[in-house]
Formats: C-alpha cells, structure tokens, sequence
C-alpha cells in the first residue's frame, strides 16, 4: 500500500461515500458536506496527490468537479483510495471506471461476501457475533471515525447484509448477517 499521510475527516467522507457507489465518483458531494466549503477543493486535491482518487472525463452535470475547456472533469477513488478507507470495490454496472483499476482487480467477492483480512472484515467478524457491537468497539478496533464506521455499516447494506440495530441498557448495539431480509 502507498504511504499516505492521515486522511482528513473530510477526505474520509468523500472516499467512504464513493465507494459505495458503483463509479466511484466522489461527486456529488454527500449532504454532510457543502459545496461551497473552501476546505473541499484542498482536500480533494490532496487525494488526488496521493493517488487515493484520480481525475476521469465524465458526461454527468452532477459528477464534475472542474472544467477544463471542453472537458469535462470529474474525480473517482482508486484502488488505493479504497484501500486505504480498506473497502473492496464495488460490483454492478459501471464499476471499474478507472481503467487501471479495473485491469488490475481480480474476481469481485459476492455480494455479502468482504475480502479476508481487511477492516470490513473484521466489522462483520464483529457483528456477527451474539452481542454484535457498538459505535466505541468499531472505532476502536478499526481506528475509524463514528461517521465513517457508520458509513461502512450503510456500505454493508448495499453490499445485501442485513444490519440491525437496538438499545441494550442505553447503548445502540448492531448486528449484522448474511441472510436477505424476507
């Protein structure tokens, strides 16, 4: 994996977003953030210098992130971007479109499945167990943000996992499993 420098927690957002999107496209930006935020071209920029998204033409108004005559121009996450949030890639139409990555991407795991040894991994590992977990163990075993670790439960859902929450004595506790909801 490339060194990379720590991520903000706007540069985290904008990666965790994109990849649960077939594209990858970082844009449109999610709600969380605003357009206007000064913040966002540097850390947008930043990704790109790190290798963690790369810029691709695109025909989609809502994907452009810059202009460049009569290009278009728009910002995708990489195979290092994902990761580097330790996120598979998405599967379905328009995947892979960073030629690179699609190239050098072996089979896709099924839908509910995650890639052995990454953090997804170990999210599921915790919570399929009886207790399932809290927000504090998942940031804690995976040194995410709340907002992030949230993010991957939601990347979870896509990905056709049933996630299901519920307070025990005033702390929110998820589960996770593999069986689609009836």
């Amino acid at each position: 994996m490339p060194r990379t420098s720590k991520l903000s927690d706007m540069q985290l957002i904008l990666l965790s977003t994109a990849s649960t999107r077939n594209d990858g496209s970082l844009f449109p930006i999610p709600k969380s953030l605003k357009a206007d935020d000064p913040r966002l071209d540097k850390a947008v920029n930043g990704l790109l210098a790190q290798g963690l998204a790369a810029e691709v033409d695109t025909r989609k108004q809502n994907q452009i992130w810059r202009e460049e005559d009569d290009r278009r121009i728009g910002v995708v996450t990489t195979a290092a971007g994902r990761e580097a949030i330790a996120v598979d890639p998405p599967t379905g139409e328009g995947a892979g479109s960073d030629a690179e990555d699609s190239k050098a991407a072996s089979a896709p795991p099924a839908r509910n499945q995650v890639k052995a040894g990454t953090k997804q991994a170990q999210l599921v590992e915790m919570l399929e167990r009886e207790g399932g977990a809290t927000i504090d163990e998942i940031t804690a075993a995976t040194c995410w943000l709340p907002h992030s670790a949230r993010a991957m439960l939601t990347g979870l859902r896509k990905r056709g996992f049933t996630v299901t929450s519920d307070k025990v004595d005033g702390v929110r506790r998820y589960r996770a499993s593999r069986e689609a909801v009836a």
